[in-house]
């Protein structure tokens, strides 16, 4: 759904995968609240015409945190990446949530990360 369709939901499905293996009462209760917005928010995902084949762009937005998840230490990484055409019209191509797969000591580490993965699923 996060991947898809619910962009808004994203880093909260990240975060709750990341106690899978050992939920407590905390994290079931945080499940229900997105679960329920889930249900409770509609959102639309709109695919405009863009213009000609000429004038499509493609805008690569990237974003990285250090230590900020559950556990302490693991980092978390985003991206959204975007066709954009003519008159500011726009329309999702790829976006994504996720754990950093390697200990990073910095933050300019783990935003150096973030973009060489946003880069390289745009290639």
């Amino acid at each position: 759904m996060t991947t898809q369709t619910r962009p808004d939901m994203t880093y909260d499905a990240h975060e709750l995968s990341m106690s899978k293996h050992h939920p407590t009462a905390k994290q079931l209760v945080r499940a229900n609240k997105a679960i329920r917005q889930a249900k409770r928010v509609q959102v639309d995902t709109l695919f405009p015409k863009l213009g000609s084949f000429g004038q499509i762009k493609m805008n690569v937005f990237c974003d990285a945190s250090w230590g900020n998840l559950p556990d302490g230490v693991s980092s978390a990484q985003g991206h959204v990446i975007f066709l954009a055409g003519q008159k500011h019209k726009c329309c999702p191509l790829s976006l994504a949530s996720n754990k950093i797969k390697r200990k990073v000591s910095s933050i300019l580490a783990a935003e150096a990360l973030s973009t060489y993965d946003a880069l390289d699923e745009a290639i």
